[in-house]
This record gives structure tokens, C-alpha cells and sequence, in this order.
């Protein structure tokens, strides 16, 4: 069960990635808030964390004295009770005003809607939808939130959603009826008769019905109103008059960007302007912000001493340099034994891994070579020309190795498949990323979470693409890795014996098994995997490693 401490005394100058320092490596942090005055906004010197469990927490508890910050008389304790933290009812306006740098959370809520359209938490605008229609608001604590998306000056859709850190927050889907402009990039003067359809979308992917409807687009007037601590956002549709909006105490008028207080100048272009300028002002701030809690750790080797960061020497033709260190494995917050818990590993020397799947066409120069059969997925003795760039399949463990040994064996280099860390650290990169791309499953980034789908050649979608420059990790074919498949230690799965680990997803697979840290098995001589390739690793020169 989830366990909520109070961090008192903290320096005024520390801010969450700070905290996540000291955090990481002993507990599996829920989420963090750092509580700051209602009027300056400034850091208190107080904290609010839940972790995963109660051994956790005591864990933390205990530890603490241990830690480099004891000079400074920080106090850490259980919140009592009857105390209440900032995932109460009576908070919530203050933790959704919160400066980024001052509240965490492994919640995410995904919103698929038009692109540019605003999509507003309890009123307060949070992001703007990207050009494939993704929206994505974070670090939002465990609760009861009112989301609303707007586009141009109508109110497109309005839900309720209840959030919280055990199970992974539905999707939110917004769909427009024909009538309304396909381009979305001016909005018809019949657009108050046109309709948008909410589908609300399980963690899992299926359609939760029970909320799915269709409700008319509303003009933003005088009787729709959202509000932020007394700033109006509406009524947008005015356009003569300006309108104040404060997020995390920015003013956006229409020229400068003012800290709150200064006043807003009149401005003669559309209102919603304004609103959008916030709402990028707001995903930039909030990528910068991202960027430095998620900033990489010092790496340290076995001896706890930093490692030297490396030159890499020069890297094979279609391979990306993987650098070593100590690197986070697997994660918690997943019903899936096989990726629990999480845990730490030193990977002692660097590598480079084959930028992409071994392609069908990569693979028939080895048959060629050195007269193997074909795998089944060819259907004959040579790859189709459509199948060439596809990555090959239906391979054994063993053929899968040998090709990688043969191939290096050619050019003077020890190749092999990858390990498990070897294959989730290059996957996931120094900020430890649940997806090649980042926390968040975005719909269209790669080739996975689609039954009736296909594989593809490799390289197709460019935006499944790791921290290194590793295509493909998350869909198009799963990949065989060097390991025997064992539970983790700490792990209540089961596991069968004599099996090879596989890692990534396929076209087929959802995305909890699209992820990072994802787990699969198989017995090695299995040759009818058509859903399985592999790519291959090569070990550094002595002198490098």
C-alpha cells in the first residue's frame, strides 16, 4: 500500500529533481509536491511524497540520516492520519497552480483531439495538442479532475475522469462530425450546429462505452466561462477586449510575457492568440522544466567513482554508439510481474547495437553464405522484393546468434545478440524512458497496438526512436536477446525454464507490452515466431571498452 511522507526543513534552493536524487535509488516515488505560499509562489522548505509501499517509506525513513542534505536539519516523517496532504478536494487549486519544478507525478493523462486545440484541467489550461493530435497533461496528482478541450472559441468537449498512481489513467478521445472544416485551420460560421463525439478509452484500449456520446460545440460566451483564480479565460469570443490569463503566474498579452502583477496591455488580435501563446509559452517552459527532473544521475561504476565520459571510436555502418554505466532496470508501476521491481545494474562496458531490426535482405546474404534454410516466413528459398527491407522472422535463437557472429566475423568484430539491460538501457537512454520517445504511449509513434496491422520496413516510423538513435524498439517485430528469460529478484512471477528472453513489441502487441521494460520469452528452437526478429550487438575494441 501506498505510503505519504512530509519532508520539513528542505533548503530553499532545492527543487524536485533534487529530491528524485536521493529518492531514486532507494524508493519507487508516486509522486512529489512541494508546497509554496499561495501569493509569492516561493518554496516553503516543505515536501509531500508518496512512495510505493510501507517498507519503502521506512526505508526512506531510516535512511535519511545517511544522506548528504543531514547538515541542513531536514526532518522526514509518516503524514499523519488525520493531516491532510495535496491530493485532497481542498488543494486542488493550489497544486494545478503549481510551478512545474515543484510537483511530480507518474500520472498521465492523454487526450486525442484536433490539433491545437487547449486542453483544460478543473479550468486551468495545461497543453496544447500537437500536430498528430496528442495532448498530454502531467504530474497530476491522484483525484477527481474536470477536463475540457477547447478549439478556436468553442468549447469542443467537457468530461470528468478520476485519476490515481495504481492504475494507469483511460484515454480521452475527441472526434469532430463532417460538417465541421477538415483543416481545423479556420472555423465554419456553422460550427455551433456541428458536433463532437467524447470516447473515453481504457488503459488497455478498449472503448469504454458507458461514457461515449456526442455533444454540441459550444460558443465560448458570457454564459461559458472558465475560470483561474479570478482571471477569466472567457469570454473569448469578445474579441475587442483583452483577456488576463495566468498560468503558474505568467501574463501573456499581446506582445511581452510579464510576471503576474504587471498589467496586460489591450490587445487588438484575436483573444484566443493570447491563449495559445500561453499554452506554448506553457509546453516550452514545461520541456525545459522535464529536462532537467529527468536530467541523467552521475554515473558511477562499481567502485562508486564517476566514470570518465568516453570518446567513442568510430561506429560500424548501421549501428549507433551505446555508452556503459550504471543504468535503471525495469519499473513498478505495471501489473506485470515480469518487469518488477526496479533495480540498478552496472553495464561495465560500452557497445554499439544495430540501429535497426536485421532485415530480410541482410538475412538472405547469410542463407546465401552459409547454406542455412530459410526461415519459414519467406515462403520459398529468397525473401519477396517487398519483404527485403522488412526485418526477418520465423529465426531461432541460435540462427539469430549465428548470423550476428557470422556478420562480424567478416569485418573483424565480435558481434553477438544483445543482453536484457544491454537491450532496455540503449531502448530507454541516460532519462530512463518507459517508451523510446519518452513516459507517455503516444497513439501513431510507432508500429504497435494494431491486431490487424503489419510488419513494416524497418526504420518506418522515424518517431519511435530511442535517447541514442535506436529505431524500432517499441513495435514492427519483437527481438531475441542473448539471456536466458529469469524473474527478477523481488519478482512474484513465474517463469518457464529453458526459454531465451525477447524483448520489445510487435505490430500486434498493446502498448503496456510495446514499453521499454516489457518482458516476453520463448524456447530457443522455435522457428515459427513470424513476429520475432533481432538485431545485433558489437563489443568495443579492448582499448575502449
Amino acid at each position: 500500500m501506498a505510503k505519504k511522507l512530509v519532508f520539513q526543513n528542505i533548503p530553499l534552493n532545492k527543487t524536485i529533481p533534487n529530491l528524485l536524487e536521493i529518492l531514486d535509488p532507494i524508493s519507487t516515488v508516486q509522486w512529489i509536491f512541494m508546497t509554496t505560499d499561495p501569493q509569492t509562489h516561493q518554496f516553503t522548505g516543505q515536501a509531500y511524497v508518496e512512495v510505493w509501499s510501507d517498507t519503502e517509506a521506512e526505508i526512506v525513513i531510516d535512511k535519511w540520516n545517511n544522506q548528504p542534505w543531514d547538515e541542513n536539519n531536514i526532518e522526514v516523517r509518516l503524514v499523519g492520519d488525520n493531516e491532510k496532504s495535496p491530493e485532497t478536494e481542498d488543494n486542488k487549486e493550489l497544486v494545478l497552480n503549481a510551478p512545474p519544478s515543484y510537483i511530480y507525478s507518474v500520472i498521465r493523462f492523454q487526450v486525442n483531439a484536433p490539433p491545437k486545440s487547449v486542453v483544460f484541467v478543473d479550468d486551468f489550461p495545461k497543453v496544447e495538442v500537437d500536430e498528430m493530435g496528442n495532448g498530454v497533461v502531467r504530474s497530476l496528482l491522484p483525484g477527481k479532475y474536470n477536463i475540457k478541450v477547447g478549439f478556436g472559441d468553442y468549447l469542443l468537449a467537457e468530461e470528468n475522469i478520476s485519476v490515481s498512481c495504481e492504475e494507469e489513467a483511460p484515454r480521452m478521445k475527441v472526434t469532430m462530425d463532417s460538417s465541421v472544416t477538415q483543416s481545423m485551420g479556420a472555423i465554419s460560421s456553422g460550427l455551433e450546429s456541428s458536433y463532437s463525439t467524447i470516447e473515453m478509452i481504457s488503459a488497455g484500449g478498449g472503448p469504454m462505452t458507458t461514457t461515449t456520446r456526442a455533444t454540441p460545440l459550444i460558443p465560448l460566451g458570457t454564459n461559458t466561462t472558465m475560470t483561474k483564480i479570478g482571471t477569466k479565460i472567457a469570454p473569448i469570443a469578445n474579441s475587442s477586449s483583452f483577456t488576463t490569463l495566468s498560468l503558474n503566474k505568467i501574463v501573456v498579452d499581446d506582445k511581452d510575457v510579464k510576471v503576474i502583477g504587471t498589467k496586460a496591455k489591450p490587445s487588438s488580435s484575436k483573444t484566443w492568440i493570447v491563449l495559445a501563446v500561453v499554452v506554448v509559452v506553457m509546453v516550452i517552459a514545461g520541456g525545459i522544466i522535464r529536462s532537467v527532473m529527468t536530467a541523467p544521475k552521475e554515473v558511477t561504476g562499481t567502485d562508486n567513482k564517476p566514470v570518465v565520459e568516453e570518446t567513442p571510436p568510430p561506429t560500424p555502418q548501421g549501428m549507433v554508439f551505446v555508452p556503459k554505466g550504471t543504468v535503471i532496470i525495469g519499473r513498478n508501476n505495471t501489473d506485470d510481474e515480469y518487469q518488477k521491481p526496479v533495480h540498478e545494474v552496472v553495464i561495465q562496458k560500452s557497445y554499439f547495437l544495430d540501429k535497426t531490426e536485421v532485415t530480410n535482405e541482410d538475412y538472405y546474404q547469410y542463407v546465401q553464405d552459409t547454406k542455412k534454410d530459410p526461415p519459414k516466413s519467406w515462403g520459398g528459398a529468397k525473401p519477396t522484393n517487398e519483404m527485403l527491407q522488412m526485418p526477418v522472422t520465423s529465426v531461432t535463437w541460435s540462427n539469430a546468434l549465428a548470423y550476428c557472429q557470422w556478420r562480424g566475423t567478416r569485418k573483424g568484430l565480435v558481434t553477438r545478440l544483445p543482453n536484457e539491460h544491454e537491450w532496455e538501457h540503449a531502448a530507454r537512454g541516460e532519462k530512463n524512458y518507459v517508451y523510446p520517445w519518452g513516459n507517455d504511449w503516444l497513439e501513431g509513434y510507432s508500429n504497435a497496438g494494431n491486431p490487424k496491422g503489419k510488419i513494416m520496413p524497418v526504420g518506418s516510423n522515424p518517431k519511435d526512436v530511442s535517447p541514442y538513435g535506436l529505431l524500432d524498439m517499441s513495435g514492427n517485430v519483437r527481438e531475441w536477446t542473448m539471456d536466458e528469460f529469469s524473474l527478477y529478484s523481488g519478482s512474484k512471477g513465474e517463469a518457464e525454464p529453458n526459454t531465451k528472453a525477447i524483448r520489445g513489441g510487435a505490430f500486434s502487441d498493446t502498448k503496456d507490452f510495446a514499453a521499454n521494460t516489457s518482458r516476453n520469452y520463448a524456447p530457443p528452437n522455435h522457428d515459427d515466431l513470424d513476429r520475432t526478429g533481432f538485431r545485433c550487438l558489437c563489443e568495443l575494441p579492448e582499448t575502449n571498452k
